[in-house]
């Protein structure tokens, strides 16, 4: 059924990074709570590392932004 489909369509992010090294995703919405995007923000990230070759190795800096906001850095510590 479509309806089926699209619900579960909105609760999808699609992440392609092809033969670049660096990669973008949207991980919430305005009427989220905090803790929702901070879940969200967090399955992204450990999916991700989940399918590098070398994990948490290959990643260097991790930046959070809104759509209009200026972008805030997140320490990683390997």
């Amino acid at each position: 059924e479509p309806a089926v489909i699209a619900a579960g369509l909105q609760s999808t992010t699609i992440i392609k990074s092809r033969d670049r090294v660096t990669f973008q995703a949207s991980f919430g919405t305005l009427s989220q709570t905090e803790e929702e995007l901070i879940s969200n923000c967090l399955e992204v990230y450990n999916r991700v590392l989940s399918k590098l070759e070398r994990g948490l190795g290959n990643v260097r800096s991790i930046f959070i932004k809104t759509s209009m906001g200026p972008a805030q850095r997140i320490e990683v510590i390997n």
